[in-house]
């Protein structure tokens, strides 16, 4: 690619993901304050950092994906791979597990991703399906969920649904209440029957612990507050398909609040 002369592009199509950790700001003020607080953001920091890095999983990349590349900068991760059936296929299953890895720990994610031109190495990212993915995270996302364009819906759709997963990590997209489509992160957790594998229920639970725990923080502001509920129900609908032995749903505060009032505690 650097040796392409000068009327070739750097260019290439390409699906990209721009990532961004919620509340990372708050958590760095927070930490200076709590050494819980300051731990557990170092460790989610690690955790990102080191998933690229990692020779296992570098070779996974390569037998699994098509050319797949990924940074993490700060609180922001970019992820893309080339727009080819296999490369959407593990494109997208790696943006659900780095959701549910980053909400495990006690961070929500936000995101947008995007199909287009790309130019994206080890060593540098840039335009223009970046800009796009990105303004979809600004303008659209709104809430803790990665949106998708048209054009990675409709490939996704004209594909069908991916053949080299098995059931517990098959990526899949869903049509939201307000329009957007979005990365059904939860996919694996909906079509979970019989026995649960300990790695999913304990990440289940911590991840309903971190849902939790936001929405409750959250009853102050009521436009976080709203980010929460809409997460919170997506969780619980979820819940209602399947029965995880241990794991009850999302609780409103209101709801709290109403149970507390009727039962006159």
């Amino acid at each position: 690619m650097t040796n392409s002369s000068p009327d070739q592009t750097p260019y290439t199509v390409r699906y990209v993901a721009f990532l961004d950790v919620l509340g990372f700001s708050a958590k760095v003020h927070r930490s200076a304050a709590s050494p819980e607080v300051a731990r557990q953001l170092a460790e989610s920091l690690d955790r990102i950092g080191d998933r690229w890095k990692d020779i296992v999983l570098k070779n996974t990349h390569t037998v699994m994906g098509d050319d797949f590349q990924a940074q993490s900068f700060s609180d922001c991760t970019v992820m893309s791979s080339a727009a080819t059936r296999r490369g959407l296929e593990y494109f997208l299953l790696m943006v659900t597990q780095f959701c549910l890895d980053l909400m495990g720990r006690g961070s929500l994610v936000r995101g947008g991703i995007a199909k287009g031109l790309l130019y994206h190495t080890e060593k540098a990212v840039f335009d223009p399906a970046f800009l796009a993915a990105y303004d979809l995270e600004q303008r659209i996302a709104s809430v803790p969920r990665v949106v998708v364009d048209k054009a990675t819906h409709l490939d996704f759709e004209q594909q069908g649904p991916p053949e080299v997963y098995d059931q517990f990590i098959k990526p899949g997209l869903r049509h939201d209440y307000d329009g957007p489509v979005f990365v059904d992160v939860f996919a694996a957790h909906r079509i979970l029957q019989g026995h649960i594998p300990e790695r999913i229920a304990l990440n289940a639970k911590e991840i309903r612990a971190t849902i939790q725990r936001e929405l409750d923080d959250s009853i102050y502001d009521p436009g976080h507050y709203k980010k929460l509920q809409w997460l919170a129900t997506y969780w619980n609908k979820v819940r209602q398909m399947q029965s995880m032995p241990g794991l009850e749903p999302i609780e409103l505060p209101i709801s709290r609040e109403w149970k507390r009032l009727n039962n006159g505690s």
